[in-house]
């Protein structure tokens, strides 16, 4: 109490004393951190690389394109190496050529897009400790996926139905799900809606227009298709999106939705997250294609390679896609290229399957 009580007189003092040499230290690191930041900034900000620059993403390269064309069946030539859209480079700068395409945002709708992305990499890292703390049973982050899961959302209508795979916390926090719902989930509570009979993460809202999410990878995929169809019969102006990676379209349910949604015009968006690993493996050893978007085309499919990790890209290519949907009664897939930081869950040990070529240090910082 006595030096809480002389603290006031004392600090003129404090303020008249010499930096000590572990503050001067911290000092000079800044000073060299920012530096190396600015440095990296005025080499970004030269001139953007013109169309042809090929892309660093582990599930596929290609080059970028700033033409927004979805490959049709039976009408284009699908390219040995479908090209991947994006509107902005890595500094956020529009891509000359490429303005014609920017999704009419407002402000507000901009900063909610940027909000929840940023909500979505808070939560992960408040969670993945708290699982290896012991505190839940098991986590699986989003960390270098938030725009493609929030761009996506951000496109559709709140009342198009979205099925899930378990990566998309970001369309469930774009559709209203608050930290404490899912903590509730995570933490099986009293206050969890299936009273912890799921897994973490395997959340849903009926309200909300999502179905749970289920630990039986790419079953969500014909019943987005079934959900689809449906909403067709009915004359309802919706659709539903199936969310799924490209390790999850090596099972056999895939290509059967592909072709049932094809064959019975289900207005509906496959929608694979491509960033280049599934659990333990990588995807060299998935396929030896030119990634998921061929697939497309293969089985009737409207289909895109898109920037996963460019927010206008994906809002803008997902825009285009509903109205496909829509106003030729037909499906379409898009393959949005990302990037995975960290493991495939808390149980994965992601060191076993990297590549070299794996950009972590390009991305993983930003």
């Amino acid at each position: 109490m006595r030096s809480l009580r002389s603290l006031p007189r004392r600090l003129p003092q404090l303020a008249r004393a010499p930096r000590r040499s572990l503050c001067t230290a911290r000092l000079s690191d800044l000073e060299l951190e920012n530096a190396r930041l600015r440095e990296e900034i005025a080499r970004l900000r030269q001139p953007t690389r013109p169309t042809g620059e090929s892309t660093l993403f582990v599930g596929a390269k290609s080059s970028y394109t700033t033409s927004m064309d979805f490959w049709y069946p039976h009408v284009d030539n699908v390219p040995a190496a479908m090209p991947c859209f994006r509107i902005m480079d890595d500094l956020g700068r529009v891509v000359p050529g490429a303005e014609a395409h920017v999704p009419a945002l407002s402000r507000e709708h901009a900063l909610a897009c940027m909000h929840t992305m940023l909500r979505v990499n808070e939560f992960d890292k408040i969670f993945l400790d708290a699982q290896r703390q012991g505190r839940i049973s098991f986590y699986l982050t989003g960390r270098g996926e938030e725009g493609a899961t929030v761009g996506s959302a951000a496109a559709l209508q709140p009342d198009d139905w979205v099925l899930p795979q378990y990566r998309e916390l970001g369309v469930f926090f774009w559709r209203g799900f608050t930290f404490q719902e899912v903590a509730n989930q995570l933490c099986a509570t009293a206050h969890d809606p299936a009273h912890g009979r799921q897994l973490p993460l395997h959340i849903g809202s009926k309200e909300r227009c999502i179905l749970y999410v289920k630990s039986t990878l790419a079953t969500q995929a014909p019943h987005a298709t079934g959900v689809a169809l449906h909403m067709k019969r009915t004359r309802q102006p919706r659709i539903s999106i199936a969310y799924f990676g490209e390790g999850t379209a090596s099972h056999g349910d895939i290509p059967s939705a592909l072709n049932i949604a094809a064959v019975h015009g289900s207005p509906m968006i496959f929608f694979c997250r491509n960033n280049g690993y599934a659990i333990s493996t990588n995807a060299k050893d998935q396929y030896r294609s030119d990634g998921i978007a061929p697939r497309g085309p293969a089985f009737g499919l409207p289909t895109i390679r898109i920037d996963g990790n460019d927010l206008l890209a994906v809002v803008a290519a997902t825009k285009k896609a509903r109205d496909i949907c829509l106003n030729e009664g037909r499906p379409c897939l898009i393959e949005a290229m990302t990037y995975r930081i960290g493991a495939h869950s808390t149980s994965d040990d992601d060191t076993k399957y990297r590549t070299r070529d794996a950009p972590i240090e390009v991305w993983g910082p930003r």
